[in-house]
């Protein structure tokens, strides 16, 4: 047996020792199963307006499915007829905080500890900084004021908070992930609010539905939205009081088994990737001085930082190690699976070193998404056109080479630039999702079933007979394989959504990519004939 194969034994071995750490993420992702659906009271006094009465507004929006309403701290102290008026109609009240002076932040967080005395709940924070930033010693002060009345907060993503991750610490990231419809999209319509909605509370672990605006929308609009959502939400989600995460750290041992398996994992790579050991060496040098640095500092920045380098190496090893040209079928697919192969290994290690709720509930995240998508096209764009001299491409490359190159490198550039951006997504594409989404329960991405696996598998069967092609659309084709360790480093998203997508995008991405052997086996007939 080689020593390549003995170290993916190893690797192999050390990452079972996380399953149990990573059985247990999946266990608390899985628990998490209820959503409420939040609006704030002034919304509510606008709706109602001089027309109809609070009261039997908030009944009508109670009896369509809204569960809770967001109170403002007028001071120091709630206001007792909105309260009364909120409880009468069997809806929660959210209690919601925000001053200017530190004083007055132990006011109301006083305030609504004492509001909240018969249980514990969640607190949201309003502004920019969480109590008492910048002052150290004050976060810890108003830190404790709820962790002691044992009371947590709303997170709400994409809101700037300052502080909040230290803030969250002491209290053990007791927290609720809030999803603000209108938060950077602004007003909706029905349809998208609900499409929204739905993927929040599946997809994003959201748990809580903040239905805000600068303005109020009308009763109907709100009315048929949340009749709507309660009739579209899958049946294993339950409309109620929403609940926070309980605190989850995986042992040390099994942050230290995924640290090892990095270590030889990258090593591995990089000598399979340049065929240079000493390569491999400074790799995991590197590799264990950020380990040791994360175990002497508990810094998540090491953590992350060795995260983001196993994150690069993983598609550009899986690609390059198995981009091994063939016309037999047969050979393509064993090819296709060792990719994936080293693809779960790395995003194995990945999401073993990132666990945790300080990871689960999104306020520590992945360093690097860009990157992850830059490094690996700029790695296969060299390595395409490595050698290529200009006799070569005056004498063998041709106007279709040419163009076959442009959309190459526009498709690639296309996925990069909108990595993350929904607004760059075209209508018929956003339709495109919403059907799948209805189909599948999870979407597969596009640019893995539709882009990545298939010119993949293409790259394969074109090598053999012309290999300066079959490398240009290793270009695209690792776009398929940075995306699958991107999916699983959304860490927030739950594991059974993240492995049935990529599943799909698998098996979805195979289908059409012997389809485009078919086709291209057709045509090298015909060119023969």
């Amino acid at each position: 047996m080689n020593k390549s194969r003995v170290l993916w034994i190893i690797i192999i071995l050390l990452l079972t020792a996380t399953i149990p750490s990573l059985s247990e993420r999946s266990s608390l992702e899985r628990a998490q199963d209820d959503y409420e659906l939040v609006l704030p009271y002034k919304h509510i006094k606008e709706m109602a307006g001089a027309d109809a009465s609070l009261s039997s507004v908030l009944n009508q929006l109670q009896a369509a499915g809204l569960t809770a309403v967001l109170v403002d701290m007028k001071e120091s102290s709630l206001p007792e007829e909105a309260v009364s008026e909120i409880t009468d109609a069997d809806l929660e009240v959210i209690v919601s905080v925000g001053a200017k002076s530190a004083e007055n932040w132990k006011q109301q967080l006083d305030a609504a500890v004492h509001y909240y005395s018969r249980e514990a709940d969640y607190v949201h924070i309003s502004g920019n900084k969480v109590p008492g930033y910048p002052d150290t010693a004050d976060m810890n002060q108003f830190a404790d004021i709820l962790s002691e009345g044992k009371e947590g907060v709303y997170f709400t993503e994409f809101q700037r908070l300052d502080g909040f991750k230290e803030f969250t610490e002491d209290l053990n990231y007791n927290v609720i992930r809030m999803h603000d419809l209108d938060l950077l999209h602004g007003h909706q319509t029905v349809e998208e609010k609900v499409d929204r909605t739905l993927r929040a509370v599946k997809e994003r672990n959201q748990r809580s539905i903040l239905l805000s605006s600068m303005e109020a929308d009308t009763l109907d609009h709100t009315v048929t939205y949340l009749e709507k959502i309660t009739e579209a939400m899958p049946s294993g989600f339950e409309l109620k009081e929403a609940d926070g995460w309980k605190d989850f750290s995986p042992p040390l041992w099994a942050t230290l088994a995924s640290f090892l398996a990095g270590i030889l994992f990258i090593y591995q790579s990089l000598v399979s990737i340049f065929r240079y050991r000493l390569i491999g060496w400074l790799a995991a040098s590197a590799s264990i001085g950020l380990m040791a640095a994360y175990l002497i500092t508990d810094s998540l920045l090491f953590l992350q930082g060795f995260a983001l380098g196993v994150g690069l190496v993983t598609p550009v090893c899986a690609v390059k190690a198995t981009a091994v040209g063939s016309t037999r079928i047969r050979e393509i697919t064993l090819s296709y699976a060792k990719a994936l192969g080293i693809s779960l290994i790395g995003i194995v290690i990945i999401i073993g070193l990132l666990n945790g709720t300080v990871f689960l509930t999104g306020i520590a995240l992945f360093r690097g998404v860009k990157l992850l998508y830059v490094v690996p096209l700029l790695f296969f764009g060299v390595y395409a056109l490595w050698g290529l001299t200009f006799k070569e491409v005056k004498q063998s490359v041709k106007g279709w080479h040419l163009i076959l190159f442009v959309l190459v490198g526009a498709a690639a550039v296309y996925y990069v630039l909108r990595s993350g951006n929904s607004q760059a997504v075209s209508e018929l594409e956003l339709w495109f999702r919403t059907k799948l989404e209805d189909w599948l329960y999870a979407r597969p991405r596009s640019k893995e079933f539709l882009l990545g696996f298939p010119a993949y598998l293409l790259a394969l069967a074109v090598l053999p007979r012309f290999k300066r092609i079959g490398k240009m659309l290793l270009i695209p084709g690792v776009i398929g394989f940075m995306s699958i360790v991107n999916t699983f480093t959304h860490l927030h998203i739950p594991l059974h959504i993240s492995m049935l997508r990529t599943g799909y995008s698998i098996v979805f991405g195979y289908i059409i990519g012997l389809l485009a052997i078919g086709i291209y086996k057709l045509i090298i007939k015909k060119r023969i004939r």
